[in-house]
Parts: C-alpha cells; structure tokens; sequence
C-alpha cells in the first residue's frame, strides 16, 4: 500500500494494531482497493487512483446482498473461521451476513473521483445516496512521543478518568449520530481502556461523581462521540479529555485521528493547539435501497 499510491495509510495502520476490523483487497500482491468492515458495521474504502481498476471492483459487488456472503463463494476456510469469530463478537458482521440489505455507511471516503465511483455503484444496485458534508482529517504524527505526552499531561487534572460499562447508557443518550450498531463500538471501547471522561467528584451537596464532558476512540484509531453537558460548557473539560485520549493512543503506538466539518472553526483551531495537522478532504455516504424487490 505505501509504494502503491494509497491514502490515509495512517489510518489503515491504526486498523492493523488495534485489530478489530475485516479487510478485503482486491490483489494481495499489488492492490488497488482495500474495504474495511468497523464493529459498527461501516465500511472504510482505502483507494489510490486507479480508478479504472478500482471502478471494475466496486461495480462487481452486490451491494443488496450481505457483503460477506459473497466473500463465502471463494470457501476458504480460514476466511471464514475468521468472519465467524468476529460475528460472535459483534452484531455489525451478522448484518453482512444477510441475504438483503437495506442500509449502507461508508465513513471516511476521500473526497475525489472514489466518491463519484461509489455512488454509480450502489445506485446501479437500487440504492439511493446521500453523501454528507466535507470534512477534513487530522493527523498528529507519531514523531517525540515522549514530549508530546509530557506537553499533553501539563492540561489534565485528576478529575479526568477512565469510563466504565455503568456509563455507557448515559453517554449513549447524548450520541447525536446513531447508526444501527454504534453501541456495540461504544461498549468496545469502554472495555479496551480507549474511553475517557472528566468526572467532577462533588459537585454541591446533592450530586457526586457526575460526568461532565467524555470522548471515545474508535477502532481505527479516530476520536469521536465527544458531548460535554450544557452547564459545564466553557470550562475546558472537553480539551482535557481530548488531551487525555491522545496520549492514549501514543502510548499505544497508535496515530490520533480526528475529522472535522471545515465550517466548524473553533474545533479546527482547537485541533491545532493539540498538535494535530490537517491532511485530506473526507465525507461519509449513507445508502438506502430504493427499489421495490
């Protein structure tokens, strides 16, 4: 992939350590094209420009059938042990599994000609899309790890702390983007130690231990699923804890990842004072299918 031309390599990277996806790639020696399959049951499209070739992948797939049934055709069974397994782990991969889909999400897709061939694709197969607004990725690279942890630490006071399964109810309510199984990557999450929120010990006489501001990782190495409640907005619990998940993910060897909407200028800015740099323009697709079968 690095002497190949792709994109987002970081991100790819990031899937790798932290292993919680499938891949698929269209040519194991030189490939084009490679489609991740998240615990939340997103695909994640990783292209160089190829297009002729990659146009040749993406109209091949059946998107009205589960991806991963057509994965079966090949019977290999190592391919498959593998697919099971993580269906026992995760509610996303049985989806893929079904004979007719009605919902697809694509996240993360580089906003070039790969969005256009995409779309053709699913809308050959009955399916309507809708692409979302353009977003760009940041990056902080993994280059003085162990200074950016200590410049980082500096901004973090002891209220910032690890999340448990007791919260994940809570926070859940306040997730403004649902797709049908994010619950299941918020409770990953929270269990692989990638959640972190800052918790106010007492607050008056009446509430103890409240969660004022949190954020997650996700499985390719992204921050997201950030809320602070209203009435502690402005207080810079919510940089903290983005503070604390980057120093997370270096201490894992991870890149930190964030995306952004580009209207969104104070969130951009406050990117930059953490030291993220901007890379490539990204948006994600939604596909419904829109035929009568």
């Amino acid at each position: 992939m690095k002497s190949n031309g792709f994109y987002q390599l970081e991100k790819a990277e990031n899937e790798l350590i932290i292993g919680e996806t499938l891949w698929f790639i269209d040519d194991f020696l030189k490939p084009n094209i490679l489609i991740s399959i998240t615990i939340n049951g997103m695909f994640k499209i990783y292209a160089n420009e190829e297009f002729d070739k990659i146009k040749v992948v993406l109209d091949s797939i059946n998107w009205r059938r589960g991806f991963l049934l057509q994965i079966f055709k090949n019977k290999n069974l190592d391919d498959l042990k593998i697919i099971l397994k993580f269906r026992k782990k995760y509610n996303a991969i049985q989806n893929n599994l079904n004979e007719k889909i009605e919902n697809i999400y694509f996240g993360d897709i580089k906003d070039n000609k790969l969005i256009e061939l995409l779309e053709n694709s699913l809308k050959a197969r009955g399916f309507k899309t809708n692409s979302g607004e353009k977003m760009s990725e940041y990056i902080i690279k993994l280059g003085n790890v162990d200074e950016k942890i200590s410049e980082l630490e500096k901004i973090i006071d002891e209220n910032v702390v690890i999340l448990t399964l007791n919260d994940i109810d809570f926070i859940y309510k306040f997730k403004n983007y649902k797709a049908e199984f994010t619950y299941d990557e918020l409770k990953w999450s929270i269990e692989s130690g990638f959640s972190y929120g800052y918790r106010i010990k007492k607050l008056d006489d009446c509430c103890e231990n409240v969660l004022a501001s949190w954020g997650v990782i996700k499985s390719d190495g992204q921050t997201g699923n950030f809320h602070t409640q209203d009435r502690f907005l402005g207080a810079g619990y919510s940089n903290q804890v983005k503070a604390k998940l980057i120093i997370c993910l270096l201490k894992n060897n991870i890149t930190p990842i964030s995306h952004v909407y580009d209207n969104n200028n104070s969130r951009i800015l406050k990117n930059l004072k953490l030291g993220y740099l901007k890379t490539i323009g990204v948006r994600l697709i939604e596909a419904i299918y829109n035929q009568i079968d």
